[in-house]
């Protein structure tokens, strides 16, 4: 009659051990001219759950997105705090970000590339503000002005990792968010 007892200590071993197996995302965009890519990959252990990679042009489709979207100030400071307690839970491994830019005039690439590294740093300080886990490395960003060419190209990856806890919690926040 004990057997009972140790199915159910089993049991609730293995949900504990399914809750903090880590999560990997990966995250990476890139601009070329008017063409992005959004490429997302989601592992769970030696596992594939997700992945995804689009092409888009940049900027055609915002006046449909704008119409198809409907976000309240509600609906964002929601979004926030929720982006807020899973960046706190995240260990990041990698972060990167670079971006070529080339303006016809080399004062205004100048000019430019300085724009854009104070814009950078002042996104990933905010980012790495709520980062709790102090071994991750410092992020890769880089900023190379072209005094030839008219370009930008840019390329944002990131890797993190959250456990499934963290996930499971996170997913009635945004339940809520979007159809409360």
């Amino acid at each position: 009659m004990a057997w009972p007892g140790w199915l159910i200590a089993a049991f609730l071993i293995l949900v504990s051990i399914i809750l903090m197996v880590p999560v990997t995302f990966l995250i990476c965009f890139s601009c070329r001219g008017t063409e992005c890519t959004l490429e997302i990959k989601i592992n769970a252990l030696p596992i594939t759950l997700y992945k995804k990679e689009s092409a888009f042009p940049l900027g055609k489709n915002w006046p449909d997105f704008k119409k198809s979207k409907n976000f309240s100030a509600r609906k964002i400071q929601t979004l926030k705090a929720l982006f807020i307690f899973l960046i706190r839970r995240a260990k990041m491994e990698h972060v990167s970000w670079e971006t070529r830019i080339g303006t016809p005039d080399a004062y205004y690439t100048a000019l430019a590339a300085g724009w854009l590294w104070g814009i950078k740093g002042f996104l990933l300080t905010a980012l790495y503000r709520y980062i709790k886990s102090r071994n991750s490395r410092p992020p890769l960003m880089r900023v190379t002005p072209v005094f030839n060419l008219v370009v930008f190209d840019t390329r944002f990856k990131t890797v993190f990792q959250l456990r499934v806890i963290d996930l499971l919690l996170a997913g009635p926040k945004l339940i809520f968010a979007f159809f409360i």
